[in-house]
């Protein structure tokens, strides 16, 4: 497979995207990591360093963190800069049902502005998901599969 294509320059050694964003003890805000997550979803969006390919690897490490509005916001940036290279990580965080129900949710929304095939079977069998709000949005994703493929 072809490596994985690499942050552009601003997020290599002189900011640390990964150290930026991460929580635990010492972190920065939750405004300066957010600030940092849409920092780098503006760069992915103008298309540096390969467009948002690179975020992948990123979003994984993020999706670990004990916040659940930036997990939130991971799979929302994930879902508007990753294509389809982010499905099977939003295809995961759609299956974990440990999960928030608000981080599910947006994985799900994620894989419906994705529009992979692959994403379908989830999201079919979370259509009855017990969380409503994970049901809702799956039936929402699934509808814009549909248009999209008319």
């Amino acid at each position: 497979s072809p490596p994985r294509p690499q942050p552009p320059p601003q997020w290599t050694s002189t900011r640390q995207p990964p150290l930026q964003l991460r929580g635990g003890e010492g972190c920065p805000p939750i405004a300066d990591r957010m600030r940092s997550l849409w920092d780098m979803k503006d760069s992915a969006m103008k298309g540096q360093g390969g467009g948002g390919r690179w975020f992948v690897g990123i979003a994984e490490g993020l999706l670990k963190d004990e916040s659940v509005l930036l997990r939130h916001e991971v799979c929302y940036v994930v879902g508007q800069v990753c294509g389809r290279e982010g499905a099977p990580l939003m295809l995961a965080t759609l299956n974990d049902e440990g999960e928030d129900a608000m981080v599910r949710h947006e994985a799900a929304e994620a894989l419906g502005a994705i529009g992979s095939d692959e994403a379908r079977e989830s999201l079919l069998v979370h259509c009855n998901d017990p969380c409503v709000e994970v049901a809702e949005t799956c039936q929402l994703a699934l509808a814009r599969l549909d248009w999209v493929r008319k």
